[in-house]
């Protein structure tokens, strides 16, 4: 049965590294296919906050937040104390295509949440992420 498939892929649905962004896309492709199962919006956003990767998982939890959409706002808050924590990487976290090629100053640029471009100002030198401030 189709639905049941879709049912399982949704429950089964997790964050892969740190890719969050890949991760909200699919969960909000799959929530649309079986919207029984996230309704209402606290089913929607404890089973978002669930799929999430461990640690981004528990700092989103302590936030409590009353919205899908301030969850996912959050989470682009969590990802970048995470990076300079070096819980994760900058590099990891980006999704291609939303990445923009190094300038010639080995300047990174990425996508704010509200979608325009903002540089982090890392520069990769001898493997390293320079800069993370």
């Amino acid at each position: 049965n189709e639905t049941e498939k879709l049912e399982n892929e949704f429950w089964n649905h997790t964050m892969v590294g740190a890719n969050h962004v890949a991760y909200t896309d699919r969960f909000h492709e799959l929530a649309k296919l079986v919207p029984h199962l996230v309704t209402p919006d606290s089913s929607r956003i404890k089973r978002y906050i669930n799929g999430l990767a461990p640690k981004i998982r528990g700092m989103l939890q302590a936030t409590q937040p009353a919205t899908i959409q301030s969850a996912i706002l959050t989470i682009y808050y969590v990802e970048g104390n995470a990076m300079n924590v070096g819980v994760l990487t900058i590099f990891a976290m980006m999704s291609p295509s939303r990445n923009k090629q190094l300038d010639k100053q080995g300047t990174r640029w990425l996508w704010t949440e509200i979608g325009t471009p903002e540089t982090m100002g890392t520069k990769q030198e001898e493997g390293h992420l320079m800069g993370m401030q």
